[in-house]
């Protein structure tokens, strides 16, 4: 039997090449590219005004983040582990004399390191925009930098957690796409209206990562309206969009490998 570190550290190597071979990390990196080119586009072509300072920029940059992380958990997630229950590919897989748990593992942190890397592509760009419009970058953005490395943390987990129930790996992806870009939506805009705070879900959580880009920090509670016609809108503390993240992040995680261990092909 390979060592536990052994084992993860080669399922994270042949994960790195899977997304590779596929071209998958390929496609992410034409994918921010491509945001990059909208934004300075817009501003370039007149279509938007640019932003009279660094601070209104960043926010205007990073409007994408949130969908992007979404992408990325969905995309690299929602496949790692499906294929292993199909009689084409898991009986060798799973034969492989390595536990299971460090197969995970690796594979995670193989998904982790892509994802990372995009997300620092991603700001990288939009500072490197700053620096040559604006001569700075607001310190505002170093921490929705580190915000955003937790959250793209946690949705390649929640991700992760699909992969782990399902047999095909598009239903997966397909599935966490779906909660992530719209049952979360959905869901939060009927606790608005019922004056209820959803702090049970991750974007919700993941709002702080633009949301810490707005100086001063918006208020937690704001009420529009009066009496029985009203609508709530909360915006997460970050302590608590930390909090909210780590735990879709250890949680997820931890429901995944307790699936992967006791599936059978």
């Amino acid at each position: 039997m390979i060592s536990a570190i052994n084992g993860t550290r080669v399922f994270l190597e042949q994960n790195l090449q899977f997304y590779l071979r596929t071209k998958r990390f390929i496609f992410f990196l034409i994918l921010v590219a491509l945001i990059t080119v909208v934004v300075y586009g817009l501003i370039a072509g007149g279509v938007v005004a640019a932003p009279p300072t660094a601070a209104s920029f960043d926010t205007f940059f990073f409007a994408f983040l949130s969908y992007l992380v979404i992408i990325i958990g969905a995309f690299l997630g929602g496949d790692a582990m499906a294929s292993d229950f199909s009689l084409k590919t898991g009986s060798f897989v799973l034969s492989q004399p390595v536990k299971r748990t460090s197969i995970l593992l690796g594979r995670y942190l193989g998904a982790l390191v892509v994802g990372i890397a995009v997300i620092s592509l991603y700001y990288v760009l939009g500072s490197l925009g700053m620096l040559y419009l604006y001569r700075g970058v607001p310190v505002q953005v170093g921490e929705s930098y580190l915000l955003a490395l937790v959250f793209v943390a946690s949705a390649i987990a929640l991700g992760f957690l699909f992969s782990s129930m399902f047999k095909n790996g598009s239903t997966a992806i397909v599935t966490a796409i779906i909660l992530m870009l719209l049952v979360f939506a959905i869901v939060q805009g009927v606790l608005d209206v019922t004056n209820i705070e959803p702090w049970f879900i991750l974007t919700y959580g993941g709002a702080v990562v633009t949301d810490i880009l707005v100086v001063p920090y918006a208020a937690h509670k704001t009420v529009i309206g009066a009496g029985r016609i009203s609508v709530t809108s909360y915006t997460p503390l970050v302590w608590e969009g930390l909090v909210i993240m780590f735990g879709y992040l250890i949680v997820s995680l931890a429901i995944s490998i307790i699936i992967y261990n006791r599936r059978e092909i």
